[in-house]
């Protein structure tokens, strides 16, 4: 008997933090809203929504960014010197893309390679939140920024559907952002490439994408 209360006060403590989605009248107005903006089929963002969970994690973490530390803070943690021996390891494997990238978008490869180390250390921590989750915990339950991330919300549904995603199976950080760049999923949308011309634009485990 013990054993069976304990087992049921930890189910009760995972559904406060850790539950699925309902739709309230609030989040299916706002629903009909994108689905007529982004001309995304109204039932495919209910049915994301429903498979959605509602993670407290998430509100936590905005709730304190690293982002938010002043740059002395905020240095050491990205400047050090396994990520500069790391950049130049990434650099010398990915030359011959990086030059083209440079070549075609005038951006130097350094930043290229800056951007990727600072976000994700070169692809190799790029986020262990499931991005549904992120997106629908902000879009529809952080009231300061609701209206933006219920817009990534829906252009993530969009995406994921573009690419032949499972909806819960990419993950990112807190916010929602994703791959290597850690790119949103409106500037994904909008601004990802297929480098290595496989008809997919994967920013996760195609370097030439990302």
């Amino acid at each position: 008997m013990r054993l069976y209360l304990w087992f049921s006060l930890i189910a009760s403590m995972a559904t406060v933090h850790c539950h699925a989605a309902d739709i309230s009248p609030d989040i299916e107005q706002r629903l009909q809203e994108l689905s007529q903006q982004l001309t995304i089929p109204l039932p495919r963002l209910q049915e994301a929504v429903q498979a959605s969970q509602y993670r407290q994690s998430v509100l936590d973490a905005i709730s304190r960014p690293w982002e938010a530390k002043p740059w002395y803070q905020y240095r050491p943690i990205f400047v050090t010197p396994s990520r500069i021996s790391n950049g130049v390891r990434f650099w010398r494997e990915h030359n011959v893309i990086l030059r083209q990238a440079q070549q075609r978008w005038q951006v130097p490869a350094a930043i290229i390679v800056a951007i990727i180390g600072v976000e994700t250390q070169y692809g190799t921590q790029m986020g262990t939140h499931p991005v549904l989750d992120a997106l629908y915990t902000l879009g529809f339950h952080y009231a300061p920024r609701s209206a933006y991330f219920s817009k990534e919300f829906a252009n993530y549904v969009k995406l994921a559907d573009q690419e032949g995603w499972l909806l819960r199976q990419p993950k990112g950080s807190y916010a929602g952002a994703m791959g290597m760049g850690q790119f949103m999923p409106t500037s994904y949308l909008h601004f990802a490439v297929d480098g290595d011309d496989d008809k997919h634009k994967d920013l996760f485990s195609k370097p030439a994408d990302a």
